[in-house]
């Protein structure tokens, strides 16, 4: 007991601190058995000068947990084995499902080697080590090219060899994906089409395809680089015929996806990046990238797919409605034809007289709308006038600056003169067939386009396919894409689509 004791006369007022504290522990005394508490005392003050106590106040403080009563023990004896039981029934099917869920995936994973090996029966299987090795870990500077699915890397083998290693990038799907391709590749046996070497597939990484290196690298790096275009030929007219032929080598290519494998394979990429130069001296077109690549059968028609592809090359009726035919690869190949010919990317921003719409002020070019929307089609056939304005300047401009190397002489001038004419009309006429291939397969409607096998007859025989003598009903507006940002968006948020494709000049 501790005690604290002051003098206090009846006539004082209630001191701060009290005159009598007692703190007593009990819990020595009952330890945890049950006990009811209880305090009692006089509180009555002095009377007639006798003395008085007042108990100002009192507590009582335990510690211990409150005991449960028999109703509530016998609710927690009931309760207790219920939660238990249900915890374990939950705690073992989730188990079952996980354990399901993983062999399943094991199954799947185990078998994708060999369905993938079935597949590529004629190409050999790579360790992923071996072509991370010869990428040098798929270093950044090794990078030679970005497909459809991935990235495209120079590889050096043990042995010295040189090859391209396509790293496909990771999807959920990209067993599936990877199947795809390589069902599609296992049947391809085209001289114009890249030949597939190898490929790797393991879990948890990359799946990874091999093919032969391309030394001269895409046809892009030729059409669009005024320091190397002249590699393509010394003189227009070698120009003219390297370009037409390596066009219709793709167009064959194009032909023999389409019809030449009893299914039609949909390239849906096509463009000038995806066609390869070989390291002959004859420079062939190898077309490549299936990443993108579906099969469609003849007899199915038109297939909803999802609008993939370059944005400038994909079909109008692939981004309204997601309809894929044929004729949607055929139009990525008018608009390679057009690049070919102008020497212009497929979409991309020029002043708007050399964008031969005879007016002032920049604009954002696509080329095929750009041309079904100024030309006059009088007549079936484009005039040579039309030409000149379409061509790339540096397919003529030997011819158009040419000068008689002897002045004096006016026969041998009258004679050069000739020459020059001559080699202008036949160089004309061979673009006039170039370029109106290039306008129907990109023509607005699918209905109105060649087939490949109509489009590879007439570049390889020099065939005129006539123009429309009126322009063409347009059922969709021209390619509208959703990468494609123009100018106008940069300063308006809400206008992230090319509405329409030339901001100036004629609709």
């Amino acid at each position: 007991m501790n005690f604290s004791q002051g003098n206090v006369l009846p006539t004082v007022p209630r001191p701060v601190q009290p005159c009598l504290q007692l703190v007593y522990n009990l819990s020595a005394v009952f330890f945890n058995k049950d006990v009811y508490m209880g305090f009692s005392a006089t509180s009555a003050p002095s009377r007639q000068g006798m003395e008085g106590h007042v108990i100002y106040s009192w507590n009582f403080t335990n510690d211990l947990d409150r005991r449960p009563n028999e109703g509530e023990l016998k609710l927690y004896k009931v309760l207790a084995p219920v939660a238990a039981g249900l915890a374990l029934l939950v705690i073992l099917i989730l188990t079952c499902i996980i354990l399901v869920r993983r062999r399943r995936n094991l199954e799947m994973r185990s078998g994708a080697g060999q369905r993938i090996q079935r597949a590529l029966q004629t190409a050999r299987p790579f360790s992923y080590a071996e072509l991370e090795s010869a990428t040098n870990g798929f270093d950044e500077k090794r990078k030679v090219g970005e497909g459809g699915y991935g990235a495209v890397y120079k590889g050096i083998l043990q042995g010295g060899a040189l090859v391209a290693v396509k790293r496909l990038k990771r999807s959920l799907m990209m067993e599936k994906d990877f199947c795809n391709e390589a069902s599609i590749i296992r049947k391809v046996r085209h001289r114009y089409l890249l030949e597939l070497h190898g490929w790797c597939y393991e879990e948890g990484r990359d799946a990874l395809l091999v093919s032969q290196f391309m030394n001269r690298g895409s046809l892009d790096r030729y059409i669009f680089d005024t320091r190397r275009k002249g590699e393509l030929g010394s003189s227009p007219m070698a120009q003219k015929e390297m370009r037409v032929r390596l066009l219709t080598q793709v167009a064959t290519a194009l032909e023999y996806l389409h019809k030449g494998l009893g299914e039609c394979v949909l390239h849906r990429d096509v463009k000038a990046a995806n066609v390869l130069l070989s390291d002959d001296t004859q420079m062939e077109a190898r077309l490549c990238d299936f990443g993108l690549a579906r099969l469609i059968s003849h007899g199915r028609g038109p297939v909803t797919m999802s609008a993939a592809g370059t944005p400038g090359y994909v079909a109008p009726e692939i981004l309204y409605n997601g309809v894929a035919t044929d004729k949607a690869d055929v139009y990525s190949f008018g608009v390679l034809v057009l690049e070919v010919a102008t020497g212009r990317h497929a979409i991309s921003f020029v002043s708007a007289r050399t964008a031969f719409l005879g007016q002032e002020g920049p604009v954002q070019l696509h080329i095929p709308s750009a041309l079904w929307s100024s030309l006059s089609l009088e007549q079936d056939t484009l005039s040579d006038q039309q030409l000149l304005q379409i061509l790339d300047s540096s397919l003529l401009y030997n011819v158009l600056h040419a000068a008689p190397t002897s002045p004096s002489s006016s026969r041998q001038s009258s004679h050069e003169e000739d020459d020059l004419s001559r080699t202008m009309k036949t160089l004309l006429n061979d673009w006039r067939c170039v370029v109106q291939v290039g306008l129907m397969c990109c023509h607005p409607s699918p209905e109105g386009r060649p087939s490949m096998k109509e489009v590879s007859r007439a570049l390889d025989q020099k065939l005129l396919i006539p123009l429309p003598r009126t322009k063409p009903t347009v059922p969709y507006q021209f390619p509208v894409h959703p990468w494609v940002v123009t100018s106008n968006s940069l300063s308006n948020p809400s206008s992230g689509y090319l509405v329409p494709s030339l901001l100036s000049g004629p609709r």
